[in-house]
């Protein structure tokens, strides 16, 4: 039933009055929403292919986030620009089966040379020769 409340909101386009509100109200620009034109790519594209077969048993969030930020997408410190047509595309992630040559992320980034990016984020993926399980709660603490 959930399913089917959010489906109709987003038909309904409520969804997008309420985002374009949201940005509204925090004094954000939303020509950016209203026409994706206006929102900047990156000049290079580097898919990443995995080296390996198997489901993916984990990513390392602390190493994607370190790329990110390299990549320009986040600061190192409070004078740094954010470029925000930069980042990592995940396409696979936790528990989905992988075969090796399968692209698993793309780098989006304004330097020509990313060789050194892709291998920190080929470095990301660990792998696994059993199917992984998600558990939406791992722990309950009482």
């Amino acid at each position: 039933e959930a399913e089917s409340i959010v489906l109709d909101v987003i038909k309904s386009g409520k969804a997008y009055n309420k985002l374009i509100e949201l940005v509204e109200y925090q004094n954000g620009n939303v020509d950016y929403i209203k026409n994706l034109d206006n929102v900047r790519s990156a000049k290079y594209k580097s898919e990443i292919q995995s080296e390996s077969s198997g489901y993916v048993s984990s990513l390392d969030a602390f190493k994607l986030g370190d790329i990110a930020s390299k990549l320009g997408a986040g600061r190192v410190s409070l004078d740094d620009e954010v470029d925000h047509s930069v980042g990592i595309e995940l396409l696979k992630k936790r528990g989905d089966y992988v075969s090796k040559g399968d692209i698993i992320a793309i780098i989006h980034s304004n330097y020509d040379n990313n060789d050194i990016y892709i291998n920190e984020l080929k470095n990301a993926y660990k792998y696994s020769d059993k199917e992984v399980v998600n558990q939406l709660v791992l722990d309950t603490i009482m």
